[in-house]
């Protein structure tokens, strides 16, 4: 231990402990972890992204297809067909538009955090009553 650390001998035996079972943790039982681990992983992965028949009469949700093609033409406007309508012609003047939208963002947070915080002190009142 360094000599200016002076830790109460329960805390330093419970972080010498701690950290001695972090890093001196038998290789077999990590291999043992990490497959259950992965094992877990892989089975709540595959729940997640099982298509049911209640989601595959959902829009977009039948085949990937369609959501494909709307990513594909976004792609190709922004990349070709955006860039040479824009070739000719002065960029567009959006600081007034951004500073209207940038205050409103403001105006939006503000509104938030009071609703939130009065929720949170209401909750608080509410405990307090006999």
């Amino acid at each position: 231990m360094p000599e200016g650390l002076n830790l109460h001998p329960i805390i330093r035996l419970t972080c010498f402990s701690l950290l001695s079972s972090v890093l001196l943790l038998p290789f077999t039982s990590y291999v043992r972890w990490s497959q259950g681990f992965v094992s877990c992983s892989t089975n709540a992965i595959s729940h997640f992204f099982a298509s049911g028949s209640m989601v595959d009469t959902w829009f977009f949700m039948g085949s990937p297809m369609p959501m494909l093609g709307i990513v594909t033409c976004y792609v190709v406007f922004v990349l070709v067909i955006g860039p040479k309508l824009m070739a000719s012609r002065k960029p567009f003047n959006l600081k007034p538009l951004l500073v209207i939208y940038n205050f409103s963002m403001i105006l939006l947070s503000l509104h938030i955090v009071l609703l939130v915080s009065s929720r949170i002190s209401l909750g608080r009142k509410e405990k307090r009553k006999p």
